[in-house]
């Protein structure tokens, strides 16, 4: 007995037909590897954040901002940016940009003042005792130090080089 023979047409039909087969499966692999990695890739942002909502929720500090800088034009107050903290407490706020007055010089001796946000949320400045060697106040109990500010006998403006940052940064 002998098998019937595959003529050489057939055998190259049956060829194409399993390029046109392994064509649509590659295809179909490119698709998905294409999908995959995207899903990879949000899947890295989504630990990027997560990561960062643990070490907010669990930490105490300034997130973004609030770093006290001098005025454009040298006066007797400071600005604050915007900026992100959480408290002691848990507590988070928003804290829009401001300027925050210094008080006046004393005319003999020096003086540290600090900037920090209250409990509340409110940006403020406590100033020091005017001495020789002048020691800056304790932060409030339920706030967070910004800065400290140098604030020299008789000055009349306060200069970048006089602002000392004190913030505590919450690393992501």
């Amino acid at each position: 007995m002998s098998l019937p023979r595959a003529g050489v047409r057939s055998d190259f039909r049956r060829f194409e037909e399993l390029e046109h087969y392994f064509n649509e499966a590659k295809d179909e692999l490119i698709e998905l590897t294409a999908a995959l990695q995207t899903q990879i890739d949000e899947l890295i942002e989504l630990t990027a954040a997560l990561q960062t909502q643990i070490n907010e929720r669990s930490q105490y500090g300034v997130v973004t901002g609030l770093a006290t800088t001098a005025q454009a034009v040298p006066g007797m107050s400071v600005n604050v940016s915007e900026g992100i903290i959480y408290m002691q407490d848990g507590e988070r706020f928003e804290v829009e940009a401001g300027t925050i007055a210094v008080e006046e010089a004393d005319a003999e001796k020096p003086r540290k003042d600090i900037i920090y946000i209250n409990g509340t949320g409110e940006v403020s400045c406590m100033p020091g005792v005017a001495e020789e060697e002048p020691a800056a106040p304790e932060t409030p109990l339920g706030s967070q130090l910004l800065a400290e500010i140098a604030v020299a006998a008789n000055a009349t403006a306060i200069e970048t080089a006089n602002i000392t940052d004190k913030r505590k940064l919450i690393v992501s």
